[in-house]
């Protein structure tokens, strides 16, 4: 069976607390953003990404 990725619901921040997806297969990551009319998306192809970090907040 091939593997679609895995999809997320986010909150990005204390500020910004909407619920939006992210979205991560092999070939991009993608996630909504403040531009929800013309493209709600943003994403970034596995090529573009040199590194990354990430963190994670528990209550």
């Amino acid at each position: 069976m091939e593997n679609d990725g895995l999809e997320f619901t986010i909150i990005r921040g204390i500020i910004d607390n909407s619920q939006r997806k992210l979205i991560l297969k092999q070939e991009f990551i993608q996630f909504e953003s403040n531009d929800r009319v013309s493209n709600p998306y943003t994403t970034f192809k596995s090529n573009e990404i040199l590194e990354f970090r990430n963190g994670l907040l528990l209550n």
